[in-house]
Formats: structure tokens, C-alpha cells, sequence
């Protein structure tokens, strides 16, 4: 009796999986924008009812069909939105660098400019560098700050520009970042993951060291945001008319910033150097040597 009790409640089971993933099934292949995106991680980790389910082989079938990766199945940290989010972080700085980066490159070929659209581009930089500081300090963990970058990008910069360097970026699922860890191993994968959120903690942390303008005493000379406000006093200062500034001051300063935002990118990438923007830094130019009659120059340290 017991046994056929027992074989009983196995056949519920399984009946009452294949009613629910028949309508998981339906659920995921109607026509629904933004299911995928949306529903996948509270399916296959988040939703506590969905546990028992989870162990089920149709149910491990469904999944396999409907979100193939490569990583093993199980292996998914119960908290899954630490890793995702820092890679977000990483995805829209290195984004807003490239939208940056390709930005000012247009904006040599615009010269020469009328001191007012100078007087806004480093207006702008300045406002950018400060939004890139706030992220690296507080290790992105403020989505305002995130949302005040990117809506700075867009006040400055082409849209077409920002489509191209994947802006504005999707939150990453779990599966897709263990994915791209399995590419190397698939045994340590969560190692892997760790790994990454530790180097982009450090990567940040120096970031924000080469960005912050420091306070009274202990002022960062090589802060894009202080070289950003000495350029745009120093255009507001010099610039009544556009031969007050000087074409090669103005074709510098694109560089610079040019070289600048590529070495944002540069130090988020792992595989990269990272003193990559102090380095930039420390080669950029000075607005008082450049702007004007006196001498050509460089910063001193």
C-alpha cells in the first residue's frame, strides 16, 4: 500500500511539473517583448516557489531548450545581482569613454569653433568627470549617479554615437557572465566571477583616485575635473574672439581628451594596465600654457 502510495505521489508530481512548465513554456514563446530579459533570473534562481520545480527534469529540459549557455546549470550564486550590477557599472563606463573618446575626435575636425561652443564643451567635461567620480567612489552603487552619467552623455554627444557603443547597455543576466567565464573553464566558474568582481573593485578604486579633484590640502592637480574648469576659465578668460585661442591649444586639448576617455576604458579592462588614465593624465596638457601668447607646455607634477 505504501508503495503504491508512494508511486502515486511520484506520478502527481510529475503530472503537476508538466502542467507547470507547459505553462512556463507558453508563457516564454508567446510574443511578449522583454520576457527573456526580465523573468530569467527570477525563474532559474529568485522565485523561492519555484525551487522543487527547479529539480524536476522536464523543468531542467525547459531550461536548457529556452536558455541554453554554456556554464553548468547549477552553478549560479543565490545572490546574483552583486555581479550583475558591477557588470552594468562596467559596461556603461567603458560605454560613456567610447561615446566620449569618439566624441572629441569629431570635435577636432570642428575646428576651428566660436569660443561659446568651447566655453560648452568644457562646461560639459567637467560636469561628465564629476558624474565618472561620484560611480568610482561609491563603487556604482547609487543609480542616480549612473543615471546622471548617461544623461549627460546624451546631452553632449551624437546619438548615433551612443548606439554604437551599446548605449544605453541591458542589466547582464547571471548566465551570460558565466557564460563568458566558462569560455576559459568550466570548473571554478563562480571563481571566475568572484575574480572579476574583486579586479573591477580595485579598478574603480583607482579611478576614482586618478579622477577625484581632492580637497584643500591634498588637491589631485592631474583631476580631469580641475584641468576641465581651468580650461573653460581659461577660454571664458581668453576667449572674446576665436583667434584668441589658439588652434593648436584647442587641437590639443582634443587629444588629450581623446587620449584621456580611450584610457577610462583602457583601465576597466582587466587585461589592460591599470594605471592607464593616471598615465594619460600625467601627459595632459596645460589650458594656461596653451591658451593665449604664453609658451607652450605641460603640467609640472
Amino acid at each position: 500500500m505504501n508503495g503504491t502510495d508512494g508511486q502515486s505521489g511520484s506520478r502527481e508530481r510529475r503530472a503537476l511539473a508538466d502542467l507547470a512548465v507547459d505553462e512556463l513554456e507558453g508563457a516564454a514563446q508567446a510574443d511578449v517583448s522583454g520576457f527573456h530579459p526580465v523573468t530569467r533570473s527570477w525563474l532559474l534562481i529568485e522565485d523561492p516557489d519555484l525551487e522543487k520545480l527547479r529539480q524536476e527534469s522536464r523543468f531542467i529540459r525547459f531550461e536548457r531548450e529556452t536558455y541554453p549557455h554554456s556554464a553548468p546549470d547549477r552553478h549560479r550564486p543565490e545572490r546574483p545581482l552583486r555581479p550583475e550590477m558591477k557588470a552594468y557599472g562596467r559596461q556603461l563606463l567603458s560605454g560613456c569613454a567610447a561615446v566620449m573618446e569618439h566624441t572629441w575626435r569629431l570635435r577636432r575636425g570642428q575646428l576651428p569653433a566660436e569660443p561659446y561652443v568651447l566655453v560648452e564643451w568644457f562646461a560639459g567635461e567637467t560636469e561628465l568627470w564629476r558624474c565618472v567620480d561620484r560611480i568610482a567612489s561609491n563603487q556604482g552603487r547609487n543609480w542616480r549617479d549612473r543615471q546622471r552619467l548617461l544623461q549627460r552623455v546624451r546631452e553632449v554627444a551624437d546619438t548615433r554615437l551612443l548606439v554604437r557603443c551599446g548605449l544605453p547597455s541591458s542589466l547582464p543576466e547571471m548566465d551570460d557572465l558565466l557564460d563568458e567565464a566558462a569560455w576559459d573553464t568550466v570548473d571554478g566558474v563562480q571563481e571566475r566571477i568572484s575574480s572579476f568582481e574583486e579586479t573591477f573593485e580595485k579598478r574603480l578604486a583607482a579611478l576614482s583616485l586618478a579622477v577625484a579633484a581632492g580637497a584643500n590640502g591634498s588637491a589631485n592637480r592631474r583631476s580631469p575635473i580641475r584641468l576641465s574648469t581651468q580650461w573653460l576659465a581659461a577660454v571664458r578668460r581668453n576667449g572674446a574672439s576665436p583667434a584668441a585661442v589658439q588652434q593648436a591649444a584647442a587641437q590639443q586639448a582634443c587629444s588629450d581628451y581623446e587620449t584621456a576617455w580611450r584610457a577610462v576604458r583602457d583601465l576597466l579592462d582587466p587585461d589592460e594596465s591599470g594605471t592607464a588614465l593616471s598615465d594619460a593624465l600625467r601627459r595632459f596638457h596645460a589650458p594656461r600654457a596653451l591658451i593665449g601668447t604664453g609658451p607652450r607646455g605641460t603640467m609640472t607634477p
